[in-house]
């Protein structure tokens, strides 16, 4: 395959997902309630909007076609690392961080009904940015001039 084919494969897999998914959403069964919007607008829109950022992006891979890795995620990755781990050093792997994020969204789902959307979202947000060692907590206000 390709690099070219293989940066496209994603794309094209969830744009199918999403129609294949926008299938059961034009099919809900409900009763609709006056002006009210039933439970099919969200997922409609969600997958709408999931299929025209696949197409977009296709659209763009395919005429403007660029090399494997853009510069500029080399530059960010490079600028991440510290002085001595930018040599060519394989990246480090954290198979046990990778199963608590996984653990934690499962329970995110599981808790969600009971601890309500809110709560159990800033709980989950909290514990993923915890475990995925974010430690930046403070945010510095910018000192930006706009005149």
């Amino acid at each position: 395959m390709t690099p070219r084919l293989r940066a496209l494969l994603p794309y094209v897999l969830v744009l199918a997902a999403a129609v294949g998914l926008s299938y059961s959403a034009l099919h809900f069964g409900y009763t609709p309630r006056g002006d009210r919007p039933g439970p099919d607008v969200w997922p409609r829109a969600i997958l709408l909007l999931l299929a025209v950022a696949c197409i977009v992006r296709i659209v763009s891979m395919l005429w403007h076609p660029s090399a494997a890795e853009p510069a500029m995620l080399q530059d960010v990755i490079g600028d991440a690392l510290p002085g001595d781990a930018r040599d060519d050093a394989p990246m480090p792997r954290y198979p046990a961080l990778l199963l608590t994020g996984i653990a934690l969204t499962i329970g995110y789902v599981a808790l969600l009904a009971t601890l309500g959307f809110f709560i159990d979202t800033v709980l989950y947000i909290a514990a993923l940015t915890w475990t995925g060692r974010y430690r930046r907590w403070p945010v510095r206000s910018c000192s930006c001039s706009y005149s």
